[in-house]
């Protein structure tokens, strides 16, 4: 019995381990003043921002509720960024390089033409 109860412990860790791991990245950050993803204003505060790269998605959580979403892309970069950086144009966030990775993820330029 014990053996059983060990042997389900490591297959609920590993399946819990591989579905974090699926394509999903996610990151605390702080917005120091009002910001727009993808033309939704995001009130400036902490936020989780995860990138899914199934869906190529990029979204804006509080509290689990998905605050603001974008279509993204990845683009190489030549080199490994240290921490999560966050880059604007004007108050528009216009890409999220995740610490411990060398791509940018880029919120698509045709989503925020027309955007007010």
């Amino acid at each position: 019995m014990h053996f059983r109860l060990r042997h389900l412990s490591v297959i609920l860790l590993v399946v819990l381990t591989a579905s974090m791991a699926l394509g999903k990245t996610m990151h605390d950050v702080t917005f120091v003043s009002d910001t727009r993803v993808n033309g939704t204003l995001v009130k400036s505060g902490t936020y989780d921002i995860r990138y899914d790269d199934k869906t190529a998605m990029l979204e804006v959580l509080k509290g689990g509720k998905v605050m603001a979403s974008a279509p993204v892309h990845v683009e190489a970069l030549p080199g490994e960024e240290h921490k999560t950086k966050l880059n604007f144009f004007g108050n528009e966030l216009v890409s999220v390089v995740f610490g411990g990775e060398n791509q940018a993820v880029v919120i698509n330029s045709s989503t925020q033409a027309g955007s007010e």
